[in-house]
């Protein structure tokens, strides 16, 4: 498994926040002025899927997963960890000036997204 790239960890970003100011907008159009209600949307936004199976939608469509640092399925612990680090102020920022890109979230939770095989290109070797 391959780190996943700034290109792919960006659309990732770029299609979940989509994703969940739109959820978020259906959540407070419902219950308007639920600032906690929305809080918990979106930790649950990334914590479910990323527990589930070990991506969000964004991941789904640039064929990326969470994995252990060392390419294991994470626990629930650190999905947990993962999904509260992205709660930090600026947790963006540490993706600047790094080899590879790998966020406060990450580090805290012993996380990293890889990308995913292709299927054509592994039915190809064997």
């Amino acid at each position: 498994m391959h780190t996943a790239t700034y290109s792919q960890r960006a659309v990732n970003g770029c299609v979940d926040l989509v994703l969940l100011f739109a959820l978020l907008r259906i959540v407070y159009l419902i219950l308007p002025g639920s600032s906690l209600v929305l809080l918990l949307v979106a930790f649950v936004y990334y914590a479910l899927p990323e527990a589930l199976w070990g991506k969000t939608p964004g991941k789904f469509f640039t064929r990326t997963r969470v994995t252990t640092a060392s390419g294991r399925t994470p626990t629930l612990q650190q999905i947990l960890l993962r999904t509260a680090g992205r709660f930090l102020w600026l947790d963006w920022y540490s993706y600047l000036y790094k080899e590879h890109p790998v966020g406060w979230h990450d580090l805290i939770s012993q996380t990293r997204v890889v990308s995913e095989p292709i299927a054509e290109l592994q039915d190809a070797s064997v």
